[in-house]
Formats: structure tokens, C-alpha cells, sequence
């Protein structure tokens, strides 16, 4: 039995139009894999978490261009799911600083020690 870690290469026109959507789509990171078959399947991941899969280039070509296109429309996320919740966080961040301070206070002075 033998195990490959690795699919074989791609016949060179097909690997040509595979780099030259490399090339084109540059924030996807772009893969292909075999089962046990042969038959391939590609997978296009971009940066933002969004991942596509085709049998063939030409319908990954039309899936990235198309997605492409539309991620362009998305409005990014905010960059804090909860902003409200900045300013509970800093008085709160303050008030643990302050008691922090108060506690290494009574323990340099001697006044915690003994309870």
C-alpha cells in the first residue's frame, strides 16, 4: 500500500489557468486536492473567512469573480462588537487599579497582615 501526501501535479494547461487565478485573485489562497479516484476538486479561501469549492476552474473562476465583486459591497465589522461597553471597561479597569493600589498599601504598611 502506498500513501501520498501530495496530489498529482496538474496537466500543465489546467496548472497555467490555476496560477493565472492565482494571480488575478490575490487575496484568496487557492488549493486543489484528488480522492481516491482522481477527480479534483479546488478550494478558494479568502483572508476574510469565506471559502468556495468547484470541480472545475472554470466554475471557481465565475464563483471568485462573481463573490469578489460582492464582498466589495459588505460593509466591514465594526471593529468592537460592543462599543457601548468601552467606558464600563475603563471605570472598571480604574476602580480594580485603585483597590490594587490600597491593598499593596495595607500590605507595606503592615495593616492587612492580621486579619
Amino acid at each position: 500500500m502506498t500513501v501520498t501526501y501530495a496530489p498529482p501535479p496538474l496537466p500543465m494547461a489546467v496548472y497555467d489557468h490555476l496560477a493565472d487565478l492565482t494571480l488575478r485573485f490575490t487575496s484568496w489562497s487557492l488549493t486543489y486536492r484528488t480522492d481516491d479516484t482522481g477527480a479534483v476538486t479546488y478550494t478558494a479561501s479568502h483572508d476574510a473567512g469565506v471559502s468556495l469549492t468547484a470541480h472545475d476552474l472554470d466554475t471557481l473562476s465565475f464563483l471568485l469573480r462573481v463573490t469578489d465583486q460582492r464582498m466589495l459591497d459588505l460593509e466591514p465589522p465594526p471593529p468592537r462588537v460592543r462599543p457601548y461597553l468601552l467606558a464600563w471597561e475603563r471605570r472598571q479597569a480604574a476602580e480594580e487599579q485603585a483597590e490594587l493600589a490600597e491593598l499593596v498599601r495595607e500590605a507595606l504598611t503592615g495593616r492587612g497582615a492580621a486579619a
